[in-house]
């Protein structure tokens, strides 16, 4: 009796653990390039361009704000030319600058060179096997005497992979010394499937490159870019100290307040909630943390689960607790990191 207790305690608690309320979380984290000279950038048509990815590019690049004002300084393509002639700067296929001339061109810092390697296409055929579950092939009777099918009809369909693929190299290079800033291979495949007893058609061909291109241009400008993450986080419902029915009241509402995304309402009732339990409730604090680093107070969201984890460690460790102070703390340097870049 006592183990079917004990298993059916867990179930309950595995079962509510696994059903925890849960909210997102945006947090912005810095770009991998960090130099500041990618942000005052020219982008040079690249060699063997027939699926648009410096377009693609630039096209990402210009539509990039932070604080209602444009990340990227793109120079008019217009006047790329003029500025490459101004500088001597040779083309032999990518470019080429000169490391014993310095340059000094306000309106240029960077510039964004390219080539794409290969575009491929390949087909391979192949069958699948399927069921046909209108012809029983074989039936089996039940002790009660209730006929039943035990295998039905097998039989293959031709079908084939049409693979396509964009194979491009990316440099971003210093006007002013000829520094490789980043350079990289991007590589991107998509596969379609197509059987003949599905009646599909293959997408157009140049459809496809178009996706590869827009794909390889949102993971290259990703990699030049501050942008933000989302993740979610676990709420805690359950009270850890006494609470009287107005302070329950104030915890239940709050959490029905996120749920519905009203992240300033529900600040509001947890802020009371903390007051009124004295900052002695973890779940309390944990909770007005969330939402306040929801909101953006990462300052405050970091004292908050700060709080709450010296209250935890005294208790019973909660892990969403230590792994939130955990997570506040990226957040921070992350962000500090992001806006560096932003405002420089």
């Amino acid at each position: 009796m006592k183990l079917l207790k004990l298993t059916i305690l867990l179930s309950i608690t595995i079962y509510f653990t696994a059903c925890s309320q849960k909210t997102t979380i945006k947090a912005i984290k810095p770009s991998q390039i960090s130099d500041k000279d990618t942000k005052e950038v020219a982008i040079k048509d690249f060699k063997n361009d027939t699926v648009s990815l410096s377009s693609n590019i630039k096209s990402n690049m210009d539509k990039i704000y932070f604080n209602d004002e444009k990340y990227f300084k793109i120079v008019n393509r217009d006047n790329l030319d003029s500025i490459l002639k101004e500088q001597k700067l040779q083309d032999s296929g990518l470019v080429y600058i000169s490391s014993d001339k310095t340059f000094d061109i306000a309106e240029v810092k960077s510039l964004i060179t390219g080539k794409v390697n290969s575009k491929n296409y390949t087909k391979n055929h192949f069958t699948e096997q399927r069921t046909n579950y209108d012809k029983c092939i074989k039936y089996k009777t039940t002790k009660s005497g209730k006929k039943y099918c035990d295998k039905y009809q097998k039989y293959n369909v031709n079908c084939t992979n049409h693979s396509f693929s964009i194979d491009a190299f990316i440099s971003i290079n210093r006007v002013s010394n000829a520094d490789i800033i980043y350079s990289e291979n991007f590589t991107k495949q998509s596969v379609i499937k197509n059987c003949e007893d599905k009646n599909s058609r293959v997408p157009n061909k140049q459809n496809i490159y178009s996706d590869i291109s827009k794909s390889i241009a949102d993971d290259f400008v990703s990699k030049i870019t501050p942008s933000y993450q989302y993740f979610r986080v676990t709420l805690i419902e359950n009270e850890d100290i006494d609470y009287t029915d107005e302070e329950e009241k104030l915890l239940e509402n709050s959490l029905k307040l996120i749920e519905l995304n009203h992240m300033e309402k529900a600040n509001q009732l947890l802020k009371e909630l903390v007051v009124s339990t004295k900052s002695q409730s973890s779940t309390a604090l944990y909770n007005f943390g969330v939402t306040n680093e929801a909101l953006g107070y990462l300052d405050t969201a970091y004292s908050l689960y700060k709080k709450a984890e010296k209250i935890s460690m005294k208790n019973e460790i909660n892990e969403d607790i230590i792994f939130a102070v955990k997570r506040i703390k990226n957040s921070l340097t992350n962000r500090k990191k992001a806006m560096k870049q932003i405002k420089e």
